[in-house]
């Protein structure tokens, strides 16, 4: 007995079988090419402007205005007493330091964690070519606040 033809009235749509077979590898190509394809692309534009991010604000921490508010509430009997100890450089922060001609400003928000709670401290400051850093505020935003600059 012969299968009755691919286009039959007992087969109107075709060999079942084959059908399957061809929509699980139609399937498979549009997950892979189709979404998978966009789904890639986007991912990588993510991880690209992620890493940017994660680029600048590692630059900046490492300046020192961030550096020496941060060994300052370090050196600080009070920040340690609120805070804990060891306090570190949290990660978000606002505000800008730039450089013109070898002068610098620094107008940041800097944010401070230790084991006890966090805080945020305001620092602005100048700096002349070849000269220290002149900080006219280094004080925690935080109840009560706390003066970092030496009296």
């Amino acid at each position: 007995m012969n299968p009755p033809p691919l286009s039959s009235p007992e087969n109107p749509f075709g060999d079942p079988d084959r059908s399957t077979r061809e929509n699980s590898a139609a399937i498979g190509k549009g997950i892979l090419y189709g979404c998978g394809g966009c789904a890639s692309l986007a991912l990588m534009v993510l991880l690209l402007i992620g890493g940017i991010i994660y680029f600048i604000f590692s630059s900046v921490r490492k300046t020192e205005p961030f550096q020496l508010t941060l060994h300052a509430a370090q050196s600080s009997p009070e920040m340690r007493a609120q805070l804990g100890e060891p306090i570190t450089l949290g990660f978000w922060f606002t505000g800008s330091v730039n450089w013109n001609n070898g002068n610098g400003t620094a107008d940041v928000q800097i944010p401070l964690n230790g084991p006890k709670g966090s805080t945020t401290i305001h620092t602005i400051g100048t700096q002349s070519p070849g000269a220290p850093w002149n900080f006219s505020k280094m004080e925690s935003t935080s109840s009560p606040s706390i003066n970092l600059l030496s009296p």
